[in-house]
């Protein structure tokens, strides 16, 4: 299914608000590892700072993610999403005033990325439930297409847009024009309207040991989390680590060459 022939969707009013919003956010969110790679190399030019503020954001939104479902269940997925979005917004915001003003330090850096990675594991659960709640089932594969064409759409842009801002404006500019895309993403959210909550009777704590049951009785499942998991740490050393380090150090790539090499990969998955 083309994206023209999925553009049919747009005609319902709380998607379209959606779509909306997510574009912004997803431009935006693709925007963030870049030019937080650089803000940190920007205050300590050093594999080893970059890492231990990687592993700080990845640890806090794997342990979160944990509550993301549940959470993204028993209260208005709009909400939650705001919530994130806001709560990015501040963090990136943060981030942003404290390279401006000369104050940021490794030990903050490392503090503000473990609330950025603990604020968008929520976000996760919340998007991927809330389409169905937006348009009938028949239209559900349209509107899966268009999401499906914003992601990939942003995975080429975010980067080179995110190296161009750090290159020519430096990395707090960067973050900021980052940190604003979270605000108007929520903004963008207010006008949707969603079914009521129907909430369990069971409590959180209930809801997290019956979902790791079910979790662990699919062996074909946690053998997928498991193998992708090992991918992504292998990746994330790459991708998160030692191209925006030797990037930044190597003349004939430089920060806007990096951008560049990230919009090739998104090209190749989004042809693929």
């Amino acid at each position: 299914m083309s994206v023209v022939d999925s553009a049919g969707v747009l005609r319902r009013k709380d998607f379209r608000w959606f779509f909306a919003g997510t574009t912004v956010n997803r431009l935006g969110g693709m925007m963030t590892p870049v030019t937080m790679a650089f803000a940190v190399l920007h205050v300590d030019n050093s594999a080893e700072a970059l890492s231990k503020v990687l592993a700080a954001e990845i640890t806090a939104n794997v342990l979160c993610a944990l509550f993301g479902g549940v959470i993204a269940d028993r209260f208005s997925r709009r909400v939650v999403l705001q919530s994130t979005y806001l709560s990015s917004a501040a963090v990136i915001g943060t981030t942003a005033f404290l390279l401006a003003t000369d104050r940021a330090t490794v030990p903050l850096l490392v503090l503000l990325a473990t609330l950025a990675g603990g604020t968008t594991a929520f976000a996760m659960p919340a998007m991927q439930g809330i389409v169905p709640q937006l348009v009938p089932r028949s239209e559900l594969q349209q509107a899966n297409a268009l999401m499906s064409f914003v992601r990939n759409g942003a995975q080429f842009m975010g980067p080179v847009l995110g190296t161009m801002l750090v290159a020519f404006a430096g990395p707090q500019w960067a973050l900021a024009v980052d940190a604003a895309s979270y605000l108007v993403a929520s903004v963008l959210l207010l006008p949707v309207a969603l079914p009521p909550v129907v909430r369990g009777d069971t409590g959180i704590v209930h809801e997290l040991r019956e979902g790791w049951g079910e979790f662990r009785s699919r062996t074909w499942l946690w053998v997928i989390v498991v193998a992708f998991g090992v991918l992504n740490a292998i990746q994330s050393g790459v991708i998160g680590v030692v191209g925006p380090v030797l990037a930044k150090n190597t003349e004939s790539l430089g920060i806007r060459g990096w951008g560049l090499v990230m919009g090739a990969q998104a090209v190749g998955m989004l042809v693929m």
